[in-house]
C-alpha cells in the first residue's frame, strides 16, 4: 500500500498557474469582445440617429420649398454658426433642427448641420439640396470625425 500512495501525484503549483493565466487570457478575450460589440453598437445607434436627422430637414425643405425665395433661404444653413440672418420659416426651421441636432434629449452633443442648395441643378426647373450632419469628437486639425452627406432633388417647375 505504501507504494501505490507514493506514486499519486496531483497537480502542482506551475499546472495551476498555467490554467489560471489560460482562464485569464480567454476571459479578457471576451471582455475585449464585448466593448468591440459596445462600440459597435453606438456608431450604429449614432448613424441611424444622424441619418433621421437629415432627413427630417430635407423634409422640411422640401415642404418650404413652394416659394422660390424661401427655398434659397434654406442655402448655407450652418448650425455651428447660429441661425442668425434667417427669415421665417427658415429661422424656426433652423432652430429646430440646431435643438434637435444637439439637444441632450434626442441629439448628440457636439453635433451640427449644414445645408446646401443649389438651384437650377441638375438641369432647369430642379433644385439639388444637400444636408450635411457631423458629430463625434474632433480630430488634430479641428473636423469632427463622423459625417453623413444626403441629396435629393427637388422638382421647382411652375415655382413661384
Amino acid at each position: 500500500m505504501n507504494r501505490l500512495v507514493k506514486r499519486e501525484k496531483g497537480f502542482t503549483l506551475l499546472e495551476v498557474l498555467v490554467a489560471v493565466f489560460l482562464l485569464a487570457v480567454g476571459l479578457m478575450s471576451i471582455t475585449n469582445m464585448q466593448m468591440v460589440a459596445i462600440s459597435g453598437n453606438k456608431f450604429a445607434k449614432d448613424t441611424s440617429l444622424m441619418s433621421k436627422l437629415a432627413e427630417e430637414m430635407i423634409d422640411r425643405v422640401r415642404v418650404n420649398s413652394g416659394n422660390l425665395s424661401t427655398l434659397e433661404g434654406y442655402d448655407n444653413i450652418d448650425t455651428s454658426a447660429g441661425c442668425t440672418g434667417l427669415a421665417d420659416p427658415v429661422l424656426g426651421d433652423c432652430i429646430q433642427w440646431k435643438e434637435r441636432l444637439e439637444g441632450a434629449d434626442f441629439g448628440i452633443l457636439g453635433s451640427h448641420g449644414e445645408v446646401t442648395i443649389q438651384m437650377n441643378t441638375p438641369s432647369d426647373f430642379m433644385t439639388l439640396v444637400e444636408v450635411d450632419v457631423y458629430w463625434g469628437g474632433t480630430n488634430l486639425v479641428g473636423v469632427k470625425s463622423r459625417s453623413l452627406k444626403l441629396a435629393t432633388v427637388i422638382n421647382t417647375w411652375g415655382y413661384k
